[in-house]
């Protein structure tokens, strides 16, 4: 199953403009249910080469706080290959 919009186990919580690897990109964090678990999720959209391509990263949602700033970071070192 995949998880969007208008889905009732899909709620975003933030959304708004950013950078991945020094290219506008969409940053959505969102809450889900996925196979039972609650879930939050960071993503990253990003246009390039007329593709797009989606970096996301999830943690429980009742780890989230702790578990943020290491997937933060991993993202932030994302480098286009």
């Amino acid at each position: 199953k995949r998880l969007g919009e208008g889905d009732p186990e899909f709620v975003k919580v933030e959304e708004g403009a950013a950078t991945l690897a020094g290219a506008p990109a969409a940053r959505i964090l969102a809450d889900a249910v996925v196979r039972g678990d609650r879930v939050r999720i960071l993503a990253f959209a990003v246009l390039r080469g007329g593709r797009l391509w989606t970096l996301a990263a999830s943690a429980p949602r009742g780890t989230w706080d702790e578990a943020r700033p290491y997937l933060e970071r991993i993202l932030g070192a994302f480098e286009w290959l």
